[in-house]
């Protein structure tokens, strides 16, 4: 997903929470960006090279995983048929 895309999605989310969600999110970004701002990353070093590998055995095929769409179909189609 590109930057642009990302964007616009987070515009439209925004539209619609309630204030504390607002909150919440205004603070967030406020931490993200004062880091930013300082260079720092918001994970540790451990926690990055973690993330690279979990991405790399993803991209060699070595760990099975969906999308969030597909997991998201998935439980609806599950919840769906247990309230039945």
């Amino acid at each position: 997903m590109t930057t642009a895309v990302l964007r616009k999605n987070v515009h439209k989310y925004v539209d619609q929470v309630d204030e504390k969600t607002l909150r919440i999110l205004s603070a967030m970004l406020t931490e993200a960006l004062d880091i930013q701002d300082e260079g720092e990353s918001m994970m540790s070093n451990a926690q990055y090279a973690e993330v690279k590998e979990r991405a790399r055995s993803l991209e060699a095929g070595e760990t099975k995983a969906i999308s969030w769409g597909k997991l998201k179909t998935d439980i609806r189609k599950t919840y769906k048929a247990k309230s039945k």
